[in-house]
């Protein structure tokens, strides 16, 4: 059997501790502000993101809940976590990618997590917000912030095995097995993931019978359907095992695309975006390789991916053994810490990633700095795919969303639960239970000092609400004779009428469904009205529709056709219908525009 423990040749990190210090006495961008509500008075602060961290997120907010450590159990209530993948986190801040194109904030997202740290645009897509359609112009510089990227957890992707159904025997013996379980080179593993190697044999040599039941059968790719961290961070160890691939799969970062994906070696993708439904997918599909977190690995399918010994004639779904190195061929690693825990009913004590020894590279002196250079993968001192997993929090929220008291709340649950219950030592001591690894130190430093200096409402910089009025210009002309007391004369001119000038960001018809995307300044009301000329016939005309409109920010607004409108567009293909959208603001006059957008009769699908 192969070694198992501490490599000799630890890596020493790039950040001193110097530079850690450095770190930790950072100055946040632009002046300090104290929030007026007391630690734990928040309100519920919705997050959205990678699914690599769902079990972390359980973890922390467990110990947010508790009277020691965090805000007490009423807390449990201000935290939600949306695994809906690292794209969709991001999208949900403002990046510009499809469907979010013109990088609008999600208005019930307050914060994100992505394990593929955002690059240099992406970044500047989020601070900046939403833009001018079919433009790269800043709608307003008025919601502008900082962003910080902050290291949360270091995870360990498995690579799950799900045999064909012919397979009977692992054929290995020995040194070819890894603590029961049949090990592969990390060459095999490149050459399946990037679709060169076609069948089990080219994986896992030894398997019986050797026929096209098992060892000579088609080896499937499961990978995910949407932009992933994870993927980004199994394709940074691709990257180091060839590299003469290195650069394609470094383009290709987290995306959904892969190589050679066509014919016998097209990949199968989850239904549904996530790291569970690729999990999903891949135990009931028999021949497939797939990779997910280790702790959604362990968890999903009742634990089907621990290895089971007493399972006849063999257990043919486990997470894969990895070589440490592609010229280390004595080492292999499991991704969990523990011996024994690949196998089922693992003790929350003997959890945890086989990643604590490993020492990511290219790490930045500041969670404002640039963290795509950031590499955990193939270090020779644990498992080669390792990888850190990032949350994304704003400078200030008074800037970026407004001012008001209710956007204050939710600022202040999100500083609170990350320095209490993220970045604490007891939070950071509540992942291996997860099956998570903690930061490092040096970085976790880096983590503290972007947290900390996260305020609220900085030099007096936060935009006002729709519905707040700025204060009045002091003094200046007037009656100097009896100037107003404690003034500087003049008398303070009405209040500026709420602004009325919403924009319409986008309009798209999906099947027989009108989608508009609006941009409001402030609270209101918003109403459609819609009607459609068919080539014969009187207009047809949709129920008005009346949203309101409860705070500044993106609204989408959806309008269905009727059973007129179906039935006049299955005799036209198509019509042309005209939409007058009335906003009034609390307390405004309203604004009418006009906009057209012609819905076409949907494909009939093919049986």
């Amino acid at each position: 059997m192969s070694s198992f423990g501490p490599s000799p040749r630890r890596r020493r990190l790039a950040l001193s501790v110097g530079g850690a210090l450095a770190a930790m006495l950072m100055v946040a961008p632009g002046a300090s502000a104290q929030f007026t509500l007391a630690e734990c008075g928040g309100s519920l602060a919705p997050g959205r993101g990678a699914s690599f961290q769902n079990t972390a997120f359980s973890g922390f907010r467990s110990l947010y809940g508790t009277e020691s450590d965090g805000c007490g159990a009423a807390a449990l209530n201000a935290l939600t976590w949306d695994g809906a993948g690292s794209g969709a986190g991001r999208r949900a801040l403002g990046e510009r990618s499809a469907p979010n194109t013109n990088g609008d904030r999600d208005p019930s997202v307050r914060w994100a997590g992505s394990d593929e740290p955002p690059t240099q645009a992406q970044r500047e897509q989020m601070e900046k917000g939403a833009v001018v359609p079919g433009t790269t112009t800043d709608l307003t510089a008025a919601d502008n912030s900082p962003l910080h990227v902050v290291p949360a957890a270091m995870g360990a992707i498995a690579i799950l095995v799900h045999l064909p159904a012919g397979c009977v025997d692992y054929g290995a013996v020995g040194n070819d097995l890894f603590r029961d379980r049949p090990k592969t080179a990390l060459t095999a593993l490149e050459d399946v993931f990037r679709g060169t190697a076609a069948t089990w044999g080219d994986l896992i040599p030894t398997l019986l019978p050797n026929d096209n039941t098992c060892r000579q059968a088609p080896i499937k790719r499961a990978v995910r359907r949407d932009s992933s961290g994870t993927t980004y961070a199994l394709r940074q160890l691709l990257a180091k095992i060839d590299p003469a691939n290195a650069a394609d799969w470094k383009t290709r970062a987290g995306g959904a695309a892969w190589p050679n994906d066509t014919g016998a070696t097209t990949v199968v993708k989850a239904a549904t975006d996530g790291g569970s439904a690729l999990t999903d997918l891949a135990l009931a599909t028999p021949g497939t390789l797939g990779y997910v977190d280790l702790a959604t690995a362990r968890a999903r399918g009742a634990g089907a991916y621990t290895w089971d010994g007493a399972a006849a004639p063999i257990d043919r779904t486990f997470w894969l053994p990895l070589q440490s190195s592609t010229t280390d061929t004595g080492n292999y690693f499991d991704p969990q810490a523990n011996a024994q825990g690949y196998k089922p009913n693992t003790p929350v004590a003997d959890r945890g990633a086989n990643c604590t020894a490993v020492q990511p590279t290219g790490i930045p002196s500041s969670t404002l700095g640039d963290w795509t250079n950031a590499d955990s993968s193939m270090s020779e001192d644990g498992y080669a795919a390792c990888t850190l997993t990032y949350n994304l929090l704003f400078d200030d929220n008074a800037v970026v969303y407004c001012k008001s008291p209710a956007e204050e709340a939710k600022a202040r649950t999100i500083k609170d639960y990350f320095t209490k219950a993220v970045v604490s030592p007891a939070g950071q001591a509540t992942l291996p239970g997860s099956d998570y690894a903690r930061v490092p130190g040096a970085i976790l430093d880096v983590a503290r000092a972007g947290v900390n200096a996260i305020g609220w409402n900085k030099g007096g910089t936060g935009r006002p609400c729709g519905d707040e009025q700025p204060p009045p210009p002091p003094g200046g002309g007037g009656d100097t004779n009896n100037p107003p007391a404690g003034g500087g004369g003049g008398t303070t001119p009405p209040p500026a009428a709420p602004s009325n000038d919403a924009k319409l960001a986008s309009t798209r018809a999906v099947g027989t469904t009108i989608r508009l995307s609006l941009q409001f300044p402030g609270p209101g009301k918003v109403s459609v009205t819609s009607s459609a000329k068919p080539k014969k016939g009187k207009a047809v005309k949709l129920a008005t529709k009346t949203v309101d409109v409860t705070k500044a920010g993106s609204q989408t607004i959806s309008l269905s056709l009727n059973s007129k409108a179906k039935s006049a567009l299955r005799k036209d293909k198509k019509l042309k219908f005209t939409l007058k959208i009335t906003y009034t603001p609390t307390g405004g006059s309203a604004k009418t525009v006009t906009k057209t957008i012609t819905v076409k009769q949907p494909k009939s699908s093919k049986k």
